[in-house]
Order: structure tokens, then C-alpha cells, then sequence
């Protein structure tokens, strides 16, 4: 019912402008939703009841602030099985390799 847009203009400047300025040097960037970010929350479906839309907001602001780890635990996947326990967090390269789609989440990923 929503959908989530990548978008890297950000990256793009800030390296356009250091090539400029001569201090551009090769990193990886991992950013999230919020200023400056990749990940934007966008094109909501007439569906989305307003509550929902609502707490949605609520949470993407909760995220954008720091308060909110989507990727802390208890975390389970699509057959229940737990995969991050409660009281701990996914780390960046736990995320980056995630094979799983979380408990509730309709749909396959694609293998091989």
C-alpha cells in the first residue's frame, strides 16, 4: 500500500561537488530514510486507511529520529522463526546480507 523510492541525487552532488573541490576520495555511503538520506517513503495508495497513513508517519518520524531500529529484535520470518532476538539489533552487514523477509511480509525473494 505504500512504496519506498531510492534516491541517490544526494550521493551524487556530494561527490560532484568533492571532485570539484579535489577532496573526493572512494566510500561507502549507507543512509536511510530522513535529510540527506537515500530511502524516501513515498506514493501511498488511496486504500491506506488514514490511521494507517498516520502511524506510518509516526513511525517513519520515530526512524528518522533515532528512536526506532526497524531492524531490532524480536525479529521473525515469514514461517516464524526467529531471527534477530529481542534486546538486539541487526548489524550493517547482517542487514546488507539479509536472505529473509520478515514475519508478515507477502512475497518471495528471488534466488539463485
Amino acid at each position: 500500500l505504500v512504496s519506498f523510492e531510492l534516491d541517490w541525487s544526494a550521493a551524487h552532488i556530494e561527490a560532484a561537488k568533492a571532485v570539484l573541490d579535489g577532496t573526493w576520495t572512494p566510500t561507502a555511503r549507507w543512509r536511510g530514510l530522513g535529510p540527506g538520506g537515500f530511502v524516501k517513503m513515498t506514493t501511498a495508495s488511496p486504500d491506506l486507511p488514514a490511521e494507517v497513513a498516520a502511524e506510518m508517519a509516526v513511525a517513519e518520524a520515530a526512524i528518522v529520529a533515532g528512536t526506532l531500529n526497524p531492524f531490532a529484535g524480536p525479529l521473525r520470518d515469514q514461517a516464524g522463526v526467529e531471527k534477530v532476538a529481542a534486546g538486539t539489533t541487526m548489524t550493517e552487514n547482517e542487514i546488507k546480507g539479509m536472505t529473509w523477509l520478515v514475519e508478515g511480509v507477502q512475497g518471495t525473494l528471488p534466488t539463485g
